[in-house]
């Protein structure tokens, strides 16, 4: 076959790079080999069927994944390389149409240009029957629009999604490239984890500001040769002619004249980010013309009543979803630094004031200096980092790294740097508030009962880390799978510092009680880590045993963990009775204990469990009016917990 240029290019293992796709194991190889024997025609839409394996270039085509009004995608095998891809193929109706495949090298151009972790990576470029084709990185996972009904999804987790997407957005704007058509159909969860932009088919360079647009689309899963007309509206289909992209997520200038820079992607994602958060768009209207006038009047969708999302984090996504350019954020850098600052507590700013200093700096600078200041005093303050020793430490470090390593996963490498990184991040961060809870002590400025409750919430936290840790280091693959979920699934710190929600807490009524509720928030914390790792019917066997141990012991809010644990698991198992009985009976031990942090994550679970799974609208929204309240005089978020 003739190549086109550019040539095939390669990846160089830079770790900057997205990971390099793993070698098949022989009976996997063994499996595509067989499945490309006996593979259909590259258009199985013309009737044709053939015995032998169908070659697009040097690949070998596995099956049809989708169909778009330019382009057709293939999943398909690479014998030299031993990788599976994915191919797109320009329509064989636009053999002739040069425009059409100046569109898609551009494509490969643009993608070509970025390497970038969040950005779907490119493998070659050629030509097959006189038609252009891509290959790249073929993705297991699904798009963030799927993503988002698999599973319920917290406020935390939807803007963790996009802030990855949009550091490969503000990637692809520092190659100078506008997307142009930035939707959640074009944004990939990957079952590592990991997100990636995809799609960048309607890319065009932006090294002059504003570009206009053309009669240029290149979409997959979209409108393909229907005697219907597609519902241009409804957010997944591109239009093709002199609109171009998806109008739902159009800023108005793209809508009224085409002229568009990187502040315009910015409006898309901000979009996406909406309907993520609050299950629908911010804008509607029946055609192109009624949209624009919505966007324009700042005619915005009511938030629905039991969105349970920071007003600080909604405030940053209105000022990207502003009519004028001018009034958005002036890159995706600016908007990803607002989105980490809204999500961020106020109290913490002194950490993040530190500007570039690692967090385990953080932690010895910090209890350092402070020495410095208070002399011998402060010299009882600097045991914290002995307290990861066996839990992350350079041994447990190359324990774990082992076991993803060995895993055999083609992303293994890329997931053991976010994992360490994240593990990094969390135990730095919780040095640094155990020298500070105890500094503070010192100086006479908390009450010994509010340094045994912090220390407390601070030793729970830990042993939700040494979980982790020990269930992913003698894991398979389908938990080294989801190994960063289950880091960031770890509490946040935050209540650990929340001296109202700390004192609100029932003390336990003796040191042996206080012991025994210890030893069973270990217990929690172990089976909430096998819960994080996908092993449901061992976690909810080890919880079980938790409640039972939990009520006999009598203490409220340690049944209420034990409970909460448990309806999570069942919900998981699709058990959604039993995940409400256990709910409720978690609520109402919380509020014995006086607990409203707990009372308020209980609450939230419930709200979907009644309304989404077992779909009694009237009581989740009863529900959801009553932890409004309590959120409200709270003032916090319900992930603190």
């Amino acid at each position: 076959m003739l190549r086109a240029q550019p040539p095939a290019m390669s990846r160089d293992g830079n770790p900057s790079d997205p990971a390099p796709p793993r070698a098949a194991p022989a009976n996997e190889r063994a499996t595509l080999a067989a499945r490309a024997r006996r593979s259909p025609a590259t258009e199985p839409e013309r009737g044709e069927r053939e015995a032998d394996p169908v070659k697009i270039g040097r690949f070998t085509v596995l099956r049809r994944l989708g169909a778009g009004a330019m382009g057709l995608v293939y999943s398909a095998y690479d014998e030299e390389l031993d990788r599976k891809v994915a191919v797109k193929v320009l329509r064989r109706r636009l053999h002739g149409d040069t425009q059409g495949q100046s569109r898609m090298l551009r494509e490969a151009q643009a993608l070509a240009r970025l390497s970038h972790p969040n950005v779907v990576a490119i493998y070659e470029v050629g030509w097959f029957a006189e038609t252009l084709f891509l290959a790249m990185e073929f993705i297991e996972g699904s798009t963030v629009r799927e993503w988002l009904v698999e599973n319920p999804r917290t406020w935390r987790e939807v803007v963790h999604v996009y802030t990855e997407a949009g550091r490969g957005l503000a990637a692809a704007h520092a190659a100078g490239m506008v997307h142009r058509d930035l939707k959640p159909d074009n944004i990939l969860v990957g079952r590592d984890g990991r997100v990636r932009v995809v799609d960048f088919g309607l890319a065009r360079r932006n090294d002059f500001g504003a570009t206009r647009g053309g009669g240029e689309s290149l979409v997959e899963r979209n409108y393909a040769g229907s005697s219907q007309a597609p519902d241009l509206f409804d957010g997944s289909h591109t239009m093709v002619g002199s609109l171009v992209g998806t109008p739902a997520y159009m800023p108005p200038e793209q809508l009224e004249s085409g002229e568009i820079d990187a502040r315009s992607d910015i409006f898309s994602f901000c979009v996406s980010l909406f309907e993520g958060l609050y299950g629908q768009r911010p804008f509607t209207g029946d055609d192109a013309e009624g949209l624009r006038q919505a966007i324009l009047a700042g005619d915005m969708a009511e938030v629905p009543r039991d969105a349970i999302v920071p007003a600080r984090v909604h405030k940053v996504v209105l000022r990207g979803l502003a009519a004028n350019r001018a009034d958005r954020p002036a890159s995706m850098v600016d908007l990803l630094a607002g989105l980490r600052a809204a999500i961020e507590r106020p109290r913490r700013i002194w950490f993040a004031a530190l500007g570039t200093l690692s967090v385990a700096s953080l932690a010895v600078g910090l209890v350092g200096a402070t020495a410095l200041r208070r002399g011998a005093t402060a010299e009882v303050c600097t045991g914290a980092a002995a307290r990861l020793d066996g839990i992350w430490d350079p041994p447990a470090r190359a324990a774990l790294e082992h076991a993803v390593l060995a895993s055999g996963l083609s992303y293994a490498p890329a997931t053991w740097v976010r994992l360490a990184a994240r593990l990094d991040s969390y135990t730095g961060a919780w040095t640094a508030m155990h020298g500070e809870a105890c500094l503070t002590h010192h100086r006479g400025e908390q009450s010994d009962e509010l340094l045994d409750r912090r220390m407390t919430c601070l030793d729970d936290r830990l042993a939700e880390v040494t979980a982790v840790i020990d269930v992913l280091k003698t894991a398979d693959r389908t938990a080294i799978e989801r190994a960063v979920q289950a880091t960031e699934a770890i509490s946040t710190l935050d209540r650990c510092d929340d001296s109202t929600l700390l004192m609100a807490q029932s003390a336990p009524p003796s040191p042996a009680v206080a012991a025994a509720a210890t030893d069973l928030r270990e217990r929690v914390a172990r089976a909430k880590a096998g819960e994080s790792a996908g092993r449901y019917p061992a976690a909810l066997a080890q919880i079980d045993a938790v409640v039972t141990d939990a009520q006999a012991l009598a203490y409220p809010p340690v049944i209420a963990a034990a409970l909460h644990r448990r309806a999570s698991i069942q919900e998981r198992m699709g058990e959604y009775a039993a995940a409400e009985a256990s709910g409720f009976a978690a609520l109402a031990a919380a509020e014995t204990a006086g607990d409203d942090g707990l009372r308020a994550q209980i609450g939230t679970a419930l709200i979907h469990v009644t309304g989404t799974r077992i779909k009694r609208f009237d009581e989740a929204l009863h529900l959801s009016a009553q932890i409004r309240g309590l959120l409200a005089r709270m003032e916090v978020d319900p992930a603190i917990g």
